[in-house]
Order: C-alpha cells, then sequence, then structure tokens
C-alpha cells in the first residue's frame, strides 16, 4: 500500500506545497527570490494540473516521493473533496 493511502488528505496537500511554501517564507524573513521564483516556475498551471503534473522529489535525493505529486485524477479528485 501506498503511504500516501495512509496519510490524511490535508497531510498529503500540505506536504505536496511545503518546499513552495518554505521558500516564500525564507524570501519574507530573510529577504530573497527562490520563494518568487518556484512560485512563478509553476504559475501557469492550476492547482490541479500542477499536483497531475509536477513531479516532486525530496529535498537532497533523486528519488521521487509517492506521497508528493504528480498524483492521478481519482487522488486528486479525492484530495480536492475532503481537504478541508
Amino acid at each position: 500500500m501506498s503511504s500516501v493511502l495512509t496519510m490524511s488528505p490535508s497531510k498529503v496537500v500540505a506536504d505536496a506545497i511545503e518546499d513552495l511554501r518554505q521558500a516564500l517564507k525564507e524570501d519574507a524573513e530573510k529577504g530573497g527570490q527562490r520563494g518568487w521564483e518556484l512560485l512563478m516556475k509553476f504559475d501557469q498551471y492550476t492547482t490541479r494540473a500542477w499536483m497531475a503534473t509536477n513531479q516532486q522529489k525530496p529535498p537532497n535525493t533523486t528519488t521521487p516521493d509517492p506521497t508528493r505529486p504528480p498524483f492521478n485524477t481519482s487522488t486528486i479528485n479525492f484530495l480536492e473533496t475532503m481537504n478541508g
């Protein structure tokens, strides 16, 4: 069983956006542009499209994490319905 199935929808979504959230927080606290540049990299996507296409890897690794996007349409529908 995928570890994503054992996580709450809120946790899955929070983990999916954590890298961006952390980078924007660092921009606000320390100055800088890394968070803004990362945000602009994905600005062309809706959240659903981003979750379906963006392959994320944990920091300092080349191995994709199954608890991070991309997610299939059924998973995205479930997250959208249950996150809240």
